[in-house]
């Protein structure tokens, strides 16, 4: 799934000489003279032989992603429904079934000391947010760690702590987001980085196992209005689990439009209020024919997407594929 996010931040005008007029940046290598009108161009300015350094991120957001690896730890032979990752990517959320394969479905979590270190094994996550009666799935953590959305029952709740220190409480249903009709689901919840925009995959529209992606914005209080069908992204077969960039430019979604099985698509729009548009499918992310690849997670610079899929012919494992560094 590519993006406008990344067209905007990662297109690179790549053309040497001297700088004409770059007083917006300085100490940027160039000649400086008068304003520089690709001061924001994230790449190396026009004429100008300096990169910007307000413009240089950690990654090639211009490139493809890399082959996608297992990430070591997580994968303990049972399906993965749903990964998410505190900020830093040293804490990993996942619902599973955990290591004796018995049981609904739990929110389980582990850490690593470092984004090069392999995980620890997942532990069952303490707090209100598990309900052994129930089946939880599709946990997705805030920025700032302090909300953790989670699919309860194929509905979308929430619960929230104090501080990254403490442990969740229960969670409760999102006000606005799901549906009075237990015959609808809703659910693989994913914000943008500020909480305003919310994401959803539900069946609220078909009443069938088919479903699309539904947007929703910030009402306030916790709430949110009530979700609509973001059309331009729906297909005759169906979509899946939805991740979004930091400024809800860039959709990452599952689609099984492709009629074999489901893979990795990203779409992009130029702001928040104009449709999504440049649907492409991932093809470095996916795996081939009738095998299923989900997004998980988007990483907050954009340089890692996590990726969920049966590639290995088994259940659901977790990969990571990277952009090149810059």
């Amino acid at each position: 799934m590519k993006s406008a996010w990344i067209l905007l931040v990662g297109s690179t005008v790549v053309t040497t000489g001297s700088c004409v007029g770059d007083s917006m940046v300085t100490g940027d290598g160039g000649t400086d003279a008068t304003q520089d009108q690709f001061a924001t161009d994230s790449g190396t300015d026009v004429a100008d032989v300096g990169l910007d350094t307000a413009d240089a991120g950690p990654c090639n957001m211009s490139e493809p992603f890399s082959t996608p690896a297992l990430v070591p730890g997580v994968n303990v032979g049972q399906s993965i429904f749903g990964t998410t990752f505190s900020s830093d990517e040293l804490t990993a959320y996942l619902g599973t079934v955990g290591t004796d394969g018995g049981g609904n479905h739990q929110i389980y979590v582990t850490t690593r000391p470092s984004t090069t270190s392999a995980f620890a094994t997942p532990t069952l996550l303490a707090g209100g947010v598990n309900n052994a009666a129930n089946d939880e799935r599709f946990p997705f953590v805030s920025a700032d760690g302090l909300t953790l959305f989670v699919a309860d029952n194929y509905q979308t709740y929430s619960a929230t702590r104090a501080s990254v220190q403490t442990t969740f409480g229960t969670p409760s249903s999102v006000p606005g987001v799901n549906t009075s009709s237990q015959n609808f689901y809703t659910e693989t919840a994913y914000t943008n980085a500020d909480g305003s925009h919310l994401f959803v995959l539900s069946n609220r529209d078909t009443g069938t196992q088919g479903a699309w992606i539904y947007e929703a914005t910030l009402a306030g209080g916790g709430a949110y209005n009530t979700p609509t069908k973001i059309n331009e992204l729906a297909s005759p077969q169906y979509e899946g689990a939805v991740v979004s960039s930091g400024d809800a430019l860039t959709l990452y979604f599952e689609s099984g439009r492709s009629g074999m099985g489901s893979h990795v698509y990203v779409a992009t729009r130029t702001s928040l209020t104009t449709p999504f548009q440049n649907v492409t499918e991932v093809t470095e992310v996916n795996s081939p024919g009738a095998t299923l690849d989900w997004p998980a997670w988007l990483s907050t610079d954009s340089c890692r997407l996590y990726v969920l899929s049966t590639r290995a012919g088994g259940g659901f494992e977790l990969y990571v594929a990277a952009r090149p560094a810059n």
